[in-house]
């Protein structure tokens, strides 16, 4: 975060400043691998009660930044909602915390051999335990149900192809929300656990469900129907 007169005026918009403080803590720095797809500067957003905020609260903090001109909002995905810092007047993620390795000059005495090594093995302890340590970049991220969660072309199809009433789909969908939201369950692919619901739908909640009798029948069902008559 810089100093700056911008800074604290963006600091009177509390709301808005802890969205930017998560996005800009979370925003990916590097081209290294990234699971759900992040490219340089962008965030994954949309546990929106980690930073104290209702669903109401967090929707108006994200106009509201883009108003400030300091995020865009990219994409939607089944975790929540991928936003790219655009403005580096308050959050710059660029900026290095490194500092300079200081030079030798030629007034100091070169150091011995044996400090050299020392710190040469040090060096080389630090990088191995980098490298085997996992990134939370990694690690699938568990969110709560996402405000901008819907039923797709293909998660239509899934529930009717697994014995879910077409016309009674909508209302199947919000049990599963509501559902969702009362017992705050987290899930990292939402989409996955709308299709588990779908599976135990005929054990649990065969009301939504289509009876054996009520499915259509194929061309050969029903002539192999009309041999047995």
């Amino acid at each position: 975060m810089l100093k700056s007169q911008k800074t604290i005026e963006l600091m009177k918009d509390p709301k808005v400043f802890m969205l930017l403080v998560q996005i800009a803590y979370r925003a990916k720095r590097t081209d290294d691998f990234n699971i759900h797809g992040l490219e340089v500067g962008e965030a994954l957003i949309g546990d929106y009660q980690s930073i104290g905020l209702t669903r109401g609260q967090y929707r108006a903090a994200i106009k509201r930044a883009t108003k400030y001109h300091q995020i865009s909002t990219i994409r939607t995905t089944n975790a929540g909602t991928v936003v790219k810092l655009i403005n580096s007047d308050i959050f710059d993620i660029n900026v290095s915390t490194q500092q300079p390795t200081p030079q030798p000059s030629n007034n100091h005495p070169t150091t011995t051999n044996k400090k050299y090594k020392n710190d040469k093995n040090i060096k080389h302890t630090n990088l191995s335990k980098l490298s085997i340590e996992p990134t939370k970049s990694t690690k699938k991220i568990k969110v709560a149900f996402p405000s901008d969660f819907e039923l797709t072309e293909s998660l239509i199809q899934f529930a009717i192809t697994n014995q879910i009433n077409p016309k009674k789909i909508n209302s199947f969908f919000e049990l599963f929300r509501d559902k969702a939201q009362a017992n705050n369950y987290k899930y990292s692919n939402w989409c996955s656990a709308f299709r588990n619901f779908v599976r135990k739908a005929p054990e649990y909640n065969p009301e939504f469900c289509v009876k054996e009798t009520q499915k259509t029948l194929t061309d050969e069902e029903r002539w192999l129907q009309t041999i047995k008559k």
